[in-house]
């Protein structure tokens, strides 16, 4: 039986770039820069969810550093 209640595993750029408080356009920039995962199905981009909650981890640790 299917639990459709799980949390997705990747989203939308859409998705993503609402998690993250950005524009659709950053977030393109940040996968095209290489610096925000995420998988390609056909033609359309998904946001793996750990990749975000990674993105996010790792900006905070350089905020605390500096």
């Amino acid at each position: 039986m299917k639990d459709y209640n799980q949390p997705p595993l990747a989203v939308t750029v859409e998705q993503a770039a609402t998690m993250l408080s950005l524009s659709r356009a950053k977030v393109y920039l940040l996968m095209d820069e290489g610096r925000l995962d995420y998988i390609k199905i056909d033609t359309a981009r998904r946001v793996p969810v750990d990749a975000i909650y990674e993105f996010v981890e790792q900006h905070r640790k350089r905020a605390t550093a500096s």
